[in-house]
């Protein structure tokens, strides 16, 4: 359990927990995979699991506090923020059947009344314990499941060991019908793959039907490592990820020319139409995504669905909230929480547009931080973050329209 450092600026709900290190659905597109098995951390076929007791220990010392620790993780924890369970692997793969680690965890958290939301791929989790579990959590649970696409070939090839769509689909509807909160995840969305807009019409409206109340997207960013096993899953040159990838940053030159020469060492939109990595990361050009997210929400509307964009430059698609739709008053009458890291790059363009002028203390003024020390070392760099923010002096942003969302 920790906050995740970088994600501080970056997200608005940076404090997770795994109860298992490695996971034993190896999708091939998986992020925690990309980057453990660069230092040899990534054993689906060894998986370790977390010691729950701990978990017990370290909320018991937290909530012994009569005021807020100044520890960040203690604080964040006295103030019952938020807990993803799940980012980096799946709390519900196979071997939970064996050692019921996260049926302990949440066990442990609806104790002591603690909010939680839950990423998964399986559905396992629809199981009566766990169902019971999720109903009874005195501060609520919320559970994202991924559904990528409803192609079940692909899907087969590409998360080679997690359950079926149909069997997840399945399994968020028997969520759902316990009156639980359900969204989903389409991350990653694959360009050329499935981006589809005919596809993605027919995905909101099983998703919809299931009992899904929100779409959380994301487009697929990829190292050397997912590109292999992607090319090995797909088994096609003409879906190489390059290939994918270079035609996207041509249509992108092509059709926005004056937006990618303005922002091409920047933004991802020109570099002579060739991809470039960022961060350990080939991605997709913005101004095209944004584009296309776009389409995506349409879509999400007219099925009745929120739309959310994750940990992406332009958060004014999501008008500024949390990019989990946590935060909306729907969602919280199922997950009771005080705080949520609402001083983050998901809520600042927003601010910056009506101050038009900001500093830290303009920021820190309305929203709070899950790591005071961590967010003004990135704050001084929130131009990074944000494509419609302008630095215009030393911590000082201004409202920079480039992208029109």
């Amino acid at each position: 359990m920790k906050i995740i450092g970088p994600e501080v600026m970056a997200c608005n709900l940076p404090l997770r927990l795994d109860p298992y290190l490695s996971c034993e659905h190896n999708c091939t597109y998986c992020y925690a995979r990309g980057q453990l098995h660069r230092f040899g951390a990534w054993k689906p076929d060894s998986v370790k699991s977390m010691d729950p007791t701990q978990l017990e220990i370290k909320l018991k010392r937290v909530f012994s506090h009569t005021e807020p620790p100044l520890n960040p993780l203690a604080r964040a924890l006295w103030h019952r923020f938020p807990i993803r369970i799940g980012t980096n692997t799946d709390p519900f793969q196979p071997i939970e059947a064996k050692l019921r680690i996260t049926e302990a965890v949440m066990k442990i958290l609806n104790k002591f009344r603690y909010p939680y939301i839950i990423n998964t791929k399986s559905n396992m989790i629809a199981e009566e314990r766990y169902l019971t579990l999720l109903k009874n959590s005195p501060a609520g649970a919320i559970v994202q499941f991924t559904v990528i696409s409803l192609d079940h070939d692909l899907t087969a090839k590409i998360e080679p060991k997690a359950p079926s769509v149909p069997e997840r689909i399945h399994a968020m509807k028997k969520v759902a019908d316990k009156g639980i909160y359900v969204q989903n995840r389409v991350s990653p969305i694959i360009p050329e793959v499935t981006e589809d807009l005919g596809d993605m019409k027919l995905l909101f409206e099983r998703l919809k039907a299931a009992g899904t109340k929100d779409i959380i997207v994301e487009y697929l960013r990829y190292n050397p490592f997912i590109r292999q096993w992607m090319a090995s899953a797909l088994l096609t040159p003409a879906r190489n990820l390059d290939e994918i990838y270079l035609r996207a940053y041509h249509d992108c030159n092509s059709s926005f020319p004056e937006c990618c020469e303005r922002n091409k060492r920047r933004f991802g939109c020109g570099w002579n139409c060739r991809p470039k990595m960022i961060s350990g990361y080939i991605r997709m050009p913005l101004r095209l995504k944004l584009e296309r997210y776009k389409s995506f929400k349409d879509e999400a509307l007219k099925q009745g669905l929120r739309f959310f964009v994750c940990s992406e430059e332009f958060p004014e698609i999501n008008e500024c909230v949390n990019c989990c739709g946590i935060a909306e008053e729907e969602a919280r009458k199922y997950l009771t929480f005080q705080v949520d890291n609402s001083a983050c790059a998901n809520t600042i363009p927003c601010l910056v547009k009506k101050k038009k002028e900001i500093g830290i203390k303009d920021v820190l003024e309305s929203r709070w931080t899950i790591h005071a020390d961590v967010f003004k070392k990135q704050f001084q760099s929130l131009d990074k973050y944000l494509v419609n923010v302008r630095r215009v002096g030393p911590g000082r942003f201004t409202y920079d329209e480039n992208f029109p969302v």
